[in-house]
C-alpha cells in the first residue's frame, strides 16, 4: 500500500513494502501491519556514516524523520507517531547482525524480523542510473517522494534528463529528473509525474529530492542537520529493558497513546526528549 501521511502522524513504511494504516491527526491510536521484511538489507551504503533529520511536505503539511546511518551500513529511522514528536516508531535495519527491528516505544516491545532479500516492483525494469538514486533514498521519505505506486495507471513514456551540477546548502549535488506520462486512468485524467533528485556523492546520500503529480500532490523533501560521523553504536540494536518478539510471518502493531507520557527503560545519554531510545 502507498504510504499515507498526515501532520505528524505515519505509518512507518521507509523502504519496504508493509500495509500500513496512517492514523488522522489527532488520533489517540495508531495501527500498522508488517508482511516481513521493510527493507532490503542487501542495499545496505557502506563507508559514509551520518544523522540528520529529513524534512517533507506534501499537501501543504509538513512531515519530519531522524535518520541514522553507520560506516557498515546499519540503519535508524525515527518518526513521530502521533501529533507529539516525542514518541516516535523507531524502525532499523542491522545488515551486520541479519536482523530487522521494529521499536514500539509505548508497550516497550522491539519486533525483530530476519533480513531477507525483498522485492520491489517499482525496481523492476527501472534505469540503473534512476535506481541507484532509488537505494540511496532507501528508507527516508526521499524514496516516498521519488517512487510512485502505479498499480491502475500504465506508463506510455518515461524520459530521463540530467539536470548537471548544484550547490544545496553548502553541498555539491547532482541532479536527475524523470518524467512518466501515463495513459489515462480509471477516472480518466491524463497523468504526467516528475520527479527530481539531487544527490551529494561525497555522502552517499540524497540532498534533495521532489515530486510534481496531478492526483499525488506536490511533494518537496529535504535533508537538514546533516552530522558526519559514526551515530552512537546503541541505537542500532533494541533498547535495553525491551522484550524482543521475534516474528516469522505478518504481524500488527498496534499501538494506543498513553494517557501520560512515559518511557520504558533508563534513556540512554543520546536521547533527549520523550520515549526516544
Amino acid at each position: 500500500m502507498f504510504l499515507a501521511r498526515s501532520l505528524l502522524v505515519i505509518a512507518l513504511v521507509a523502504g519496504g513494502t508493509p500495509d500500513a494504516l496512517a492514523q488522522a491527526a489527532g488520533a489517540r491510536r495508531y495501527r500498522a501491519v508488517f508482511d516481513g521484511p521493510f527493507a532490503d538489507a542487501s542495499l545496505a551504503i557502506t563507508g559514509s556514516p551520518y544523522s540528520g533529520r529529513v524534512q517533507s511536505g506534501v499537501y501543504g503539511r509538513e512531515s519530519q524523520e531522524w535518520v541514522y546511518r553507520d560506516a557498515q551500513g546499519r540503519t535508524r529511522t525515527e518518526r513521530p507517531m502521533f501529533e507529539t514528536e516525542d514518541i516516535r516508531l523507531i524502525q532499523i535495519v542491522d545488515p551486520v547482525g541479519g536482523y530487522q527491528y521494529v521499536v514500539d516505544p509505548v508497550n516497550c516491545v522491539a519486533h525483530r524480523i530476519k533480513n531477507r532479500p525483498v522485492s520491489s516492483r517499482a525496481a523492476e525494469g527501472m534505469d540503473p542510473r534512476w535506481r541507484e538514486i532509488v537505494n540511496l533514498a532507501a528508507r527516508s521519505f526521499h524514496h516516498e517522494t521519488l517512487v510512485v505506486r502505479l498499480s491502475e495507471w500504465r506508463t506510455t513514456d518515461v524520459s530521463l534528463e540530467d539536470l548537471g551540477t548544484r550547490w544545496i546548502d553548502g553541498v555539491l549535488t547532482r541532479g536527475m529528473r524523470m518524467t512518466r506520462v501515463f495513459l489515462p486512468g480509471p477516472n480518466g485524467r491524463q497523468r504526467v509525474v516528475v520527479t527530481e533528485a539531487w544527490v551529494s556523492d561525497e555522502r552517499k546520500a540524497i540532498v534533495a529530492s521532489k515530486r510534481s503529480d496531478p492526483i499525488d500532490g506536490s511533494w518537496e523533501t529535504r535533508t537538514v542537520e546533516y552530522r558526519q560521523g559514526d551515530p552512537d553504536a546503541a541505537l542500532f540494536g533494541p533498547p535495553p529493558g525491551f522484550a524482543v518478539a521475534d516474528h516469522e510471518g505478518p504481524f500488527t502493531l498496534d499501538v494506543r497513546l498513553p494517557g501520560e507520557l512515559h518511557c520504558c527503560s533508563a534513556q540512554p545519554a543520546h536521547s533527549q526528549v520523550g520515549c526516544r531510545f
